[in-house]
Formats: structure tokens, sequence, C-alpha cells
């Protein structure tokens, strides 16, 4: 079960408001007129303040986007859907501007045969990526808005450029950035504050090249009324903030630094008006100071926010609301793995480094960074030979927990094995996880099997090492070499089944026998669990 917590007026009123969604949560978006949810299964559900949770009727959404009173939702079939104000043309359905109570298909890409692959939402203004890498985009369009000159509304989508592979834009933003294959950024748009980041203020005709980003590594950009926010990867692999434009500080133009956030990783960066929050890998959430500071600050102590939630994401609207998805199972899961790491079991490769040794689990490696041939394992070890017990230390946190302080030697992984953005895939908080619960599927790589009332039901010792200390027990006191034990705990196989299940996902899923779940204390001190699993399994049966 996900909760939505929403916090009011930058985090010092703080009442959370807890919103129960029962499919997984793959993203949201916010903005003045509300929040769109968008879940795993494409399912697409609408929160507007003091209200209930919608879910709307649009099914395989892969994306929406919010900005002031306007909606945008992508579908997995390349169609688009708008719905809200439409006072100057951004909903993209032609010369009128009577506003849209429900979504609406925008049929000027259908009768060009034009699929979209991503969207994205300024104040009055919407932008559309299509499959051939065209930028489309409609709306308000009186200092360039929408990235062509002219001064006049766009009230259907009109073509902008082409190569463009990312674009960017939020609520209550007069301006917006796109990104080209060659690596090249590009803004336009309102800039009476140098938010275009082009070196200065002055108004412009079309787009401009952003030169103060060109060179850099780009993680995310966010724009809010006054002010761009640019998420930048350093030669070490942590991240910078960029900012560019600003009412109550001195700027020429051009995008500068953010003193101070130093050996951090931005998960997601929210603007809006002039607020920008963000929230780190390691769980810290970053607020403005004022609407004068752009420093960002902790507030970990007065938001509560600690390691027993997992923060997917934040978003941050006009009536600074923020909202996140929380769940308890990423923090056990991650104590989990870090106690199986530090006390040596059941390890079965030795890494060799510069000045010593250290062991792991193999399964576990191939799993996170995605290599399971032998040839390429192999490789990987004896690239880590020319590494310090205390670099391959750091390698295998990452593997083992999500986190690292080390992100450079990830990067050289990603060179050297050819795999493209192992962090973003594979690391932070988003992703542990998702891979520690593929291996429930993974058949071929199961080394043990419990058998109940004669039926095999096959497991991986490691999942079973991690989870449960009565096993732990078990694989290190028996000196033979058996992959079996016999008859367990008197249950059924659909119950043992069910017990197992848990060990990999972290909780019980709508299939678990009642019997199961009435007796998930029990479980927990028979099998010697996390005794945390029980928030876990709490929270599961509300």
């Amino acid at each position: 079960m996900n909760e939505l917590w929403i916090f009011q007026n930058k985090g010092t009123d703080i009442k959370p408001l807890n919103i129960n969604i029962e499919e997984e949560i793959k993203e949201i978006s916010s903005g003045t007129p509300g929040t769109m949810i968008t879940t795993t299964n494409g399912k697409l559900y609408e929160y507007q303040s003091n209200q209930n949770i919608k879910k709307l009727s649009l099914e395989d959404v892969v994306k929406a986007r919010v900005s002031y009173e306007h909606f945008l939702i992508l579908k997995s079939d390349g169609t688009v859907y708008s719905y809200g104000r439409n006072t100057y043309g951004h909903q993209g359905h032609g010369n009128s501007s009577q506003s849209l109570d429900s979504p609406k298909r925008i049929e000027f890409f259908i009768e060009k045969k034009i699929f979209i692959k991503d969207i994205a939402c300024g104040c009055y203004q919407s932008y559309f990526i299509t499959s051939n890498n065209d930028l489309y985009s409609c709306g308000y369009n009186v200092n360039c808005e929408t990235g062509v000159s002219g001064g006049s509304n766009i009230w259907i989508p009109i073509f902008v450029s082409k190569n463009v592979s990312r674009v960017f834009s939020d609520d209550y933003a007069f301006h917006f950035f796109f990104q080209d294959f060659s690596g090249n950024f590009y803004s336009s748009g309102r800039n009476g504050a140098g938010q275009l980041g082009i070196n200065s203020k002055s108004s412009v005709k079309g787009y401009q090249l952003v030169p103060d980003l060109c060179d850099k590594k780009v993680i995310m950009i966010s724009c809010s009324y006054q002010h761009s926010i640019a998420i930048i990867e350093n030669e070490k692999g942590f991240h910078e903030i960029w900012i560019a434009g600003g009412t109550f500080q001195p700027s020429n133009g051009s995008f500068r630094k953010v003193e101070g956030f130093n050996d951090k990783r931005v998960s997601c960066v929210s603007g809006c008006c002039w607020d920008a929050s963000l929230l780190t890998e390691d769980l810290e959430l970053y607020l403005p100071n004022s609407d004068k500071d752009y420093k960002p600050y902790p507030q970990k102590e007065s938001l509560k926010l600690n390691n027993k939630h997992k923060h997917l994401m934040i978003e941050t609207g006009r009536s600074n609301s923020i909202i996140y998805s929380v769940s308890l199972t990423f923090s056990v899961l991650q104590e989990d793995l870090q106690r199986a790491l530090s006390l040596n079991d059941l390890v079965d490769v030795n890494i060799k480094g510069i000045d010593g040794v250290i062991s792991a689990h193999k399964i576990f490696i191939e799993q996170r960074i995605c290599i399971k041939n032998e040839i390429l394992i192999e490789k990987l070890l004896e690239f880590l030979e020319t590494k310090t017990i205390k670099e391959i230390q750091e390698f295998l946190e990452f593997i083992y927990t999500g986190t690292t302080k080390n992100y450079l030697i990830l990067r050289e992984i990603e060179e050297e094995f050819k795999i493209q953005n192992i962090i973003e895939k594979t690391g932070g908080i988003n992703n542990l996880e998702k891979d520690f619960s593929e291996l429930f599927y993974e058949e071929e790589t199961k080394d043990f099997k419990i058998i109940c009332q004669n039926e095999e039901i096959k497991v991986h010792k490691f999942i079973l090492l991690v989870r449960s200390d009565l096993f732990r027990g078990m694989f290190i006191s028996v000196t033979d070499s058996s992959n079996q034990v016999s008859d367990y705990n008197n249950r059924t196989p659909v119950e043992i089944k069910s017990i197992i299940k848990l060990m990999y996902f972290g909780t019980f899923d709508s299939d678990t026998p009642i019997e199961v779940i009435n007796d998930f204390q029990d479980i927990i001190d028979y099998y010697q669990l996390n005794p945390r699993m029980n928030h876990l399994i709490e929270n599961s049966n509300k």
C-alpha cells in the first residue's frame, strides 16, 4: 500500500493528509489545480485540495503533467489528452477558450498521424516530443513561451524544433528548456529575471542556446515563475545545484552554483513560483529558507523524514504543497541487506583489491548491475583488483543498500562494461526493492528447496539468509551440502509459498491465505524476521 502525504506552507504548517492508493505508484505531478497520480499498471488518479482521490477512466497512461489550471496526459499508444482551463489555447484543441471538465484527446496529432512520447507543462503552455523527436507546443505566447516568435497565442500544436531529446517546464512557469541529441540546451520564454540562463535579461524571439549547460551533465531542470534550477552531476558523481534568475538575488542571466550543497545526490526537484523543493537520495528534504534565499536547507527534523520511509518523489504546486509517496519496505530491506553484508555468511565470491580481500554474494551483484555472464563477472572482478578495499566496500554498499559515497567507481564500471546509467537504473532509493523482488521469478538461479507435503518449493538461499535468522542459523550450522529441508512448520504448501513471497517482496499480497495473515506475528517470531516487518504487514492489510 502506498501513502501520499501532503504538507503545506513550506513545511511550517505540517498537517499530513494520508491518502491510500492500492496500486503501485509510478509518478506524481502537482500543480495549482491539483495532483495527478500515475500507477505502474497505467491507472490515473486525480487529487484536488480537500477532495477525495478520483480515479479517471483513462487506461494505459504512461505520464501525466499538471500546471496552472490544466492537465496533460500521455497514453502508451502515443495519444495525448488534456483538460482544464483553455484561455490561451494550451489544451491544443483549437481556437476556443471553453474549459474542459474531463480529458479530451488532442485530435491534431491523430489527424497528422503523429505519435507522442513525452510531454511537459508550463503555466499556460503545453509541450510535446514526438516519436520522431520533433518538439511541438501550444498555448500562451506573448514572450515566445512556446518557443516560436510572433507574440500570438498558439491554439493548435505547432512545430518548434527537431532532434529533441528532453523538455522541461513546471507549474506557473512562463519559460521552458529543451535538449537536443547533440547535448545542447536551449530555452525560450519570459526572461525578465534572467531565468532563461542565456547571460541576459532581455526578451528573446524564439529559443536561444544556453551556454552554461551545454558542457555539463544535466540530470534534471525545474522551471519556476522567475528562476530555473538545474541539477548537474560533477566528476565525482555527486550533484550540484545551479540557479538562473531570481527576483531577490543579483543575476546577470547566467546560471550560478549554490554553495554548501556537497556530497549529495538529488532524487528529484520541483519548482513553482519562487519555491524550489529538493529531495536527496539519502532521504533529506531541502526547502528554500524564504523567497529571498534560494539556498536550500534541511528540514529533516521538522518534517520527520527518516529511514523508516522510502520517498519516491516530490512535487510543489503554487499552494506550496509537497506531496510524496512513502513506504516502509525500503528501509527494512536495506537493514537486512546491510546486515547480510556485514555478517559475511554464505558469501561465494572473493574480491581482491590492492590492499586486501573482501567477500560478497555473487547472485546479488549479478542481479543489481545486470551482469549475468560468467566471463563479464570475471572481468568485473579483474577490474576491481585495481581498487582499494575502501573503494570496493563502497561499491558493495551501493549494491546492497542503493547508496554510496563514491559514485566515481560506478561511472568507471559504466564506461568499462558499456552499461548505461547504473546509478539511475539500479541505485538510489527507487530500485533496490525491485531488484530484490525480481529474484522471485529467477527460477534457474534458485538453489534451495523447501519440501512441504511432498511438494518442492524452490527458493534462493541468499533470500532466506537475508530475511530469516532461523534459516541463517540453519545454513551456517549444517556441515553437509544439503540443499533442502522437509516438512516445514506444519503448514500447507500454499501457506509456505506466501511466507516465502513475503521474504522476497516485504509484504503480503492479495492472494495470501487468511490463516497466514492472522498468524503474521507468529511467523515473524518463528522465522526470526526483522521485527519492523510487523509494520509492513500491518500496513499491507489495512
